[in-house]
């Protein structure tokens, strides 16, 4: 360490471990060391792994099937091409006398079949390559970039609370979307959004609040059975909106729904 203009050396006898405490002394001068990318929990962490759908992976194994076939292919064709070769020459004479090479080529040779055999492969995995479909990768990614297009640009994904729409990051994902069956969960929040309002109270046994809830909305789905419960439930929606009118006037606070004339604006003082 340089310090104007001199240098200090760093020995293990100047370091000090984390939760170390140094006593005895007016002041120091420190320098920390091994910091960002070079502490021992940045060294020891391993990339990332790469996201991959379900049909990429399953399109991996099916290219490398048709790779396998492919080269089965070329082999299998340039042993049997090696070996119908070799039985060209009979006494001296090839018997497929218009396939006579010359001395410029090795193809059809049968004083050269093992590397005619080979240039046969060779010859056959490039007149065999389209059986790789080598455009299908491009088709997909095309496909999936339209489909990332089409989910920002769709308006049932649109969240009107923050007012934010659809975000398509990554189109590597686009199929896995609703493949989710089930959820497990170990309390509100984790998973699911924590959002609670309070639109109602009890005080001293009397039931405070206009707005009509998922219970009583739940109890006026069965109104059929009794027409005194859907008067009920009928009274207190058009109270609701009697009141939720007065209350819209004013400036919402989130997460308070609560509306009742009864204790609000200072009218709790006349209750009993």
């Amino acid at each position: 360490m340089e310090f104007e203009g001199q240098k200090y050396p760093l020995s293990p006898q100047q370091l000090l471990l984390r939760d170390s405490k140094l006593r005895n002394t007016d002041y120091v001068f420190g320098a920390v060391i091994f910091t960002g990318h070079d502490t021992k929990v940045i060294q020891n962490t391993t990339d990332p792994p790469s996201k991959r759908s379900k049909i990429e992976k399953k399109m991996d194994k099916i290219i490398y099937f048709l790779f396998g076939v492919l080269f089965l292919i070329a082999f299998v064709g340039s042993i049997i091409f090696g070996i119908v070769t070799k039985r060209d020459l009979h006494n001296g004479f090839m018997k497929r006398w218009y396939l006579r090479p010359d001395d410029s080529t090795i193809f059809f040779d049968p004083k050269r079949v093992v590397a005619a055999s080979v240039y046969h492969f060779l010859t056959a995995l490039m007149l065999y390559n389209f059986f790789i479909p080598i455009s299908l990768y491009f088709s997909i990614e095309l496909v999936k970039i339209l489909q990332s297009i089409f989910i920002n640009q769709d308006i049932n994904m649109y969240y009107e609370e923050l007012d934010k729409p659809a975000l398509a990051r990554t189109s590597n994902l686009n199929e896995e979307l609703g493949q989710i069956d089930t959820i497990l969960s170990d309390k509100t929040g984790t998973l699911t959004c924590n959002s609670m309002e309070f639109i109602k109270c009890s005080v001293a046994g009397v039931a405070y609040g206009r707005v009509v809830t998922e219970v009583e909305q739940a109890i006026g789905s069965i109104s059929n059975s009794s027409p005194m419960i859907h008067e009920h439930v009928n009274r207190l929606e058009q109270i609701t909106v009697d009141t939720r009118e007065a209350h819209d006037r004013k400036e919402p606070i989130k997460g308070f729904n609560f509306i009742d004339e009864r204790i609000m604006n200072g009218n709790w003082v006349n209750e009993p």
